[in-house]
């Protein structure tokens, strides 16, 4: 998922229909909330790990963060994973595999078994 793809929810779950367990973003955040408005969510509603990759001469340098496909046990990224401008740096995470490709939120509800497909074609329509 590459820059600016990451503000449209269709381009993760697209790549996590694909069978992605694991999405990478190079980004160039240029707010402050992207990382808590867009890393996230694109995380938790996929059940998948998000390696958030940020330019280091972006309007908000620093900050990139490797997302756990559960999110973070708190909700503020800036807590949990605390921005950090120094070049090259990433927090570091191991990624348990098991975990993304588990993809049910609480019991029987698996997020892309109960998807009704019937209802995307205002999405889906030129």
């Amino acid at each position: 998922m590459s820059g600016y793809d990451a503000v449209f929810p269709e381009s993760s779950r697209c790549l996590a229909i694909g069978a992605a367990d694991i999405i990478l973003w190079p980004a160039s955040l240029r707010e402050p909330f992207e990382r808590e408005l867009l890393a996230i969510p694109r995380a938790e509603d996929n059940r998948v790990a998000v390696v958030l990759a940020n330019r280091v001469d972006s309007p908000y340098p620093g900050g990139s963060v490797v997302i756990p496909p559960t999110g973070f046990p708190m909700w503020d990224i800036n807590i949990a994973a605390p921005r950090v401008l120094k070049l090259g740096a990433v927090m570091p995470k191991h990624i348990d595999l098991a975990v993304c490709r588990q993809k049910l939120m609480i019991p029987k509800v698996d997020m892309f078994a109960n998807r009704l497909v019937e209802t995307y074609a205002p999405i889906i329509a030129a």
